[in-house]
């Protein structure tokens, strides 16, 4: 194991070793200067192993220093050998490097809701699978967090990923996993992403997955498969759609960039080739906010801040393509058959079709209210926002958030925002609203 205790400090032996040969020590001296700083201690066994408290002897090997148990063995050096060997087969200094940033980001952003990070191996039970960390919550909860770095493609590896994912929730554990970034790859020209099938095996569907398929949904609906289809993924045909398509549901997969201190949130739709994905939104944020809790504590924050921002954009962009597409093809058909009629009534009837179902507006300007702008600070938000309001006020609540923007505390933000959410209702049973005060409550929303 690489992590033991010498009277009431916690040695990490391996991110020691490290951090002396990353500021330009040779291995040599960087052994040397360890020996010189814990040999006596070893030999002395003052040095003890955190799950059972007994000593443990310091191994300076070449390329792996780390600490060995003399006495009776414990669950976490039986984990350590599985981490080791049975389940790793070595390490690589890549996956190692991004593993120390990675937990150095984690702790950061965990300890102020009295979360630890741990590494698997460490762990007081035997485990058939080790993960890299456990994230130990107050309640009792524990999440396995895996980096996954080299790239294979393998059945057994297939097979692997999906029997570690299974081990640990029948171990008790909420896994979660961050792929290096090495791993994303996009098809030439088109929106469009090749996958292996241990990343199709580990994909998620997240609040924000069901809202972009929703979006996804409505934006066939709106235009067309076809349309969405060559305007939104660059495809002109459908040869690799599949059932998953069909329903247009949304997964995502997360990748960082330990070195880089990024991460990406990969949302796509699976084709029916397993090896490919339709590219729906790549979200890229920074690390610290994807090792940061949501606010349930139900999983990391892996989503852009303005996501639903983007949402809108993309349907703004195909209503404006739409149109386009709609004014050429109305036009050759008028070339064709010489019928002018026959263009208006075309132009007239898509051009409803996008007023009512696409959420663009031209609205009336709405007068500033400084009384109905206090409110925004103190009073109670359900008393504002409600299932019974009206799009008149609903219209004036949202200039009065634009106005105060700049002065109103993230908190007050995310208050006003959630109440527009909560009276929106749910993506799949929305509460019945009028089109207008459901487009403003959005607007709100993103607000």
């Amino acid at each position: 194991m690489e992590i033991a205790k010498i009277f009431d400090q916690t040695v990490d032996i391996y991110q020691e070793f490290l951090l002396l040969t990353n500021n330009g020590s040779s291995l040599e001296s960087s052994y040397q200067e360890l020996n010189d700083k814990y040999r006596i201690h070893s030999q002395k066994k003052a040095i003890i192993c955190e799950c059972c408290g007994q000593p443990v002897a310091l191994v300076l090997r070449e390329g792996a220093p780390h600490f060995r148990h003399q006495g009776e063995p414990c669950p976490s050096q039986e984990n350590y050998k599985r981490y080791t060997t049975g389940t790793r087969g070595g390490e690589s200094a890549n996956h190692k490097a991004g593993l120390a940033i990675l937990r150095t980001y984690l702790e950061g952003q965990l300890k102020p809701h009295k979360i630890s990070v741990q590494n698997g191996y460490m762990c007081k039970k035997a485990l058939k699978m080790v993960p890299d960390f456990l994230l130990n919550f107050p309640d009792g909860t524990i999440w396995a967090v895996d980096y996954i770095t080299g790239i294979r493609e393998e059945e057994s590896y297939n097979n692997y990923i999906a029997k570690r994912t299974e081990t640990y929730k029948t171990a008790g554990f909420t896994p979660f996993y961050f792929i290096d970034s090495s791993w994303m790859a996009n098809v030439p020209d088109r929106s469009v992403i090749s996958l292996f099938r241990a990343e199709q095996q580990i994909k998620l569907r997240s609040e924000i997955d069901l809202q972009w398929t929703e979006f996804v949904k409505e934006f066939v609906e709106v235009f067309g498969e076809a349309f969405v289809l060559q305007k939104l993924f660059g495809i002109s045909s459908q040869p690799i759609a599949g059932r998953e398509l069909k329903e247009y549901l949304v997964y995502s997969l997360t990748y960082i960039d330990p070195g880089a201190g990024k991460a990406y949130i990969q949302r796509f739709i699976p084709t029916q080739q397993s090896k490919f994905g339709l590219q729906v939104y790549r979200a890229e944020i920074s690390l610290e906010r994807a090792t940061s809790l949501d606010q349930k504590q139900q999983g990391f924050t892996w989503w852009e801040r303005e996501e639903l921002t983007a949402m809108q954009l993309q349907m703004q962009t195909l209503s404006q393509q739409f149109e386009v597409a709609v004014t050429v093809e109305a036009a050759l058909i008028a070339e064709e058959v010489l019928e002018q009629t026959r263009l208006s009534e075309l132009l007239m009837i898509q051009q409803e079709k996008i007023k009512k179902k696409i959420t663009i507006h031209n609205e009336t300007p709405v007068v500033y209210d400084p009384e109905l702008a206090s409110k925004l600070f103190s009073a109670e938000i359900n008393s504002m926002i409600n299932i019974d309001m009206n799009p008149s006020y609903a219209r004036q609540i949202l200039a009065a958030i634009k106005q105060n923007k700049s002065i109103l505390s993230d908190e007050r933000l995310i208050q006003i925002r959630n109440q527009a959410r909560f009276v929106l209702g749910p993506i799949k049973n929305p509460n019945p609203l009028t089109p207008s005060l459901r487009s403003l409550l959005i607007d709100i929303a993103m607000a």
